[in-house]
């Protein structure tokens, strides 16, 4: 293969493109080859300087990352706003129902159907939480309410083998974060310990006040 390379290098004059060198060690690392030929001397002269790339590749594979997530966010967030349009007339013709009705049992259907119709929006503030992947101002939210709505997801997200219990204290926990950051890190937090469950186990979710001293 280094021979193909070498010959296109004398063909076209220069030659590059990606390579993997080991170390003494046995570590294999990424580097990128630049081939520079004469072949008008006498003998033939080939240059070859190259370069680690291992971290450029990391910083790509971010980069690749971050766009998947802005793209996916955009999606999720078109989605869930006509959701949500639709959920809002769906809601209103339920109430013209409730108001044009004297029927206690309809009376209790819509107000079941109401209901629904609430937890579904609630969903659509879900998924744009986790399909956004920008950072955003930070705000003064309560985290222990904000733990108690991703319960659901929660339980969703990591299926019925891993029983999710909670122990979130009565007293509000205002913390001054990135909103979205917060609720994809308890998330994440949950998924990872579900994931390292694979026969299946319990989860808590505790919250408590400390106070770290430096």
């Amino acid at each position: 293969k280094a021979n193909e390379m070498i010959a296109m290098a004398f063909r076209n004059g220069t030659h590059r493109f990606e390579w993997e060198h080991q170390r003494i060690n046995g570590e294999v690392f990424p580097v990128e080859v630049l081939l520079i030929a004469d072949g008008q001397a006498e003998p033939p002269r080939l240059a070859v300087i190259w370069k680690e790339i291992g971290e450029l590749r990391q910083l790509q594979e971010k980069l690749m990352h971050a766009q998947r997530m802005e793209t996916l966010g955009r999606f999720v967030g078109g989605v869930a706003h006509d959701f949500n349009n639709l959920l809002l007339v769906i809601a209103g013709q339920m109430e013209l129902l409730r108001t044009e009705s004297t029927d206690r049992a309809v009376h209790r259907r819509i107000q079941q159907m109401m209901e629904a119709t609430d937890r579904a929006t609630a969903m659509t503030q879900e998924l744009l939480a986790v399909g956004r992947s920008k950072s955003m101002p930070e705000e003064v939210v309560d985290l222990r309410a904000v733990t108690k709505r991703l319960l659901a997801l929660v339980r969703r997200m990591i299926g019925e083998d891993v029983a999710v219990s909670s122990d979130l204290g009565a007293a509000p926990l205002p913390v001054k974060v990135d909103f979205g950051r917060l609720e994809r890190s308890i998330l994440n937090l949950a998924k990872n310990a579900s994931d390292a469950m694979p026969e299946g186990g319990a989860i808590e979710l505790r919250l408590e006040q400390r106070e770290i001293r430096h």
